[in-house]
């Protein structure tokens, strides 16, 4: 692929059902991203004005994607968005009432709850960047699963899960054009 797509283009292509790019529109790109990371990353937030701040210059045709599986350790590392850390931080307090919860304080959805509960990992692997692709000195930075890692942080802060626990994860970095 020769052609360059900014993050920022993808404005361009309108929204769907309320603030989502539709994903037929996304694919008209061709961009070379998996499905589940062109929904989550592009479909549904492109037209979010913090993720246009962090990633509007990034040429989304420069990066290659895999489906990784890391140490939870690892991933919680990562560096996250300024305007996100409260978000992260808010998500990980509500496992301090997992002795009395259990599962449940994790999240209010009945299919996530049973997800962690029966595999002890996340229900959809979220979406990372190498840290070299924003120019960070960090190995990851969290570009969409906020919650997901607060979730992470918690279990691993409490003693749930421990920081070996492998977690799937999409990992985006520079390809070599």
């Amino acid at each position: 692929m020769n052609h360059s797509v900014l993050y920022a283009h993808l404005l361009n292509l309108g929204s769907g059902e309320g603030t989502k790019i539709p994903m037929d529109a996304l694919r008209t790109l061709e961009l070379p991203m998996p499905d589940d990371v062109l929904e989550q990353f592009c479909a549904d937030h492109a037209t979010n004005s913090e993720f246009q701040e962090q990633y509007g210059q990034l040429d989304l045709c420069a990066l290659s994607w895999r489906l990784r599986e890391l140490p939870a350790d690892q991933l919680v590392r990562s560096t996250v968005f300024e305007q996100f850390q409260r978000w992260v931080r808010s998500v990980r307090g509500r496992i301090g009432r997992f002795e009395i919860e259990g599962w449940a304080c994790i999240d209010c959805r009945p299919a996530v709850i049973e997800h962690w509960k029966a595999h002890r990992t996340w229900l959809r692997s979220p979406i990372f960047l190498d840290g070299s692709v924003l120019g960070r000195d960090s190995i990851l930075h969290l570009a969409e699963g906020h919650t997901r890692i607060g979730i992470l942080t918690g279990l691993l802060e409490f003693g749930v899960l421990d920081a070996s626990s492998l977690h799937r994860a999409w990992i985006g970095s520079l390809n070599s054009r």
